[in-house]
């Protein structure tokens, strides 16, 4: 009988330890806002100041380094990881938790010089003068109406 109380007991604990390493928690806006992320959810901006300190610190020379995510229709996040050395931008972008893109994954890692904003209806920033981008030469970073901090 100890025997089974053994095995049933090691299966058990195989079973919780599989479930917690193979749990997907979503991605949702309270998980990027605990993290500090700058988050877009159609065109409402939260921690915006995080992305503005950024800026600032690249106008001035200063590294730094920020997450935004961009939130689709559906839910989904895409992720850019912007880092400045100093002298450029690196740029990754990674739509791999977008579940309704279709075949579109990517994970894409460039170098930019400029960070652009434009002013319309809403706010655009984009960032400009990339090695590896095709034919537009930019990345979308956000598009806002409105901040939420």
């Amino acid at each position: 009988m100890s025997r089974v109380k053994s095995i049933f007991y090691v299966a058990v604990i195989m079973i919780f330890f599989v479930s917690i390493f193979t749990s997907t928690r979503p991605y949702n806006l309270e998980t990027s806002l605990a993290k500090g992320d700058v988050v877009n959810m159609h065109g409402l901006v939260y921690n915006f100041s995080v992305f503005e300190t950024f800026v600032e610190n690249v106008q001035a020379g200063k590294e730094g380094k920020i997450r935004i995510v961009n939130f689709t229709i559906e839910g989904d996040p895409i992720f850019t990881l912007l880092r400045y050395d100093g002298n450029s931008i690196r740029v990754t972008v990674d739509n791999s938790k977008e579940k309704h893109g279709g075949n579109r994954w990517f994970h894409t890692k460039d170098t930019c010089t400029e960070i652009v904003k434009e002013v319309g209806v809403s706010v655009v920033y984009s960032l400009k003068n990339c090695e590896i981008t095709s034919s537009n030469n930019y990345y979308h970073l956000l598009n806002m109406s409105k901040t939420k901090e």
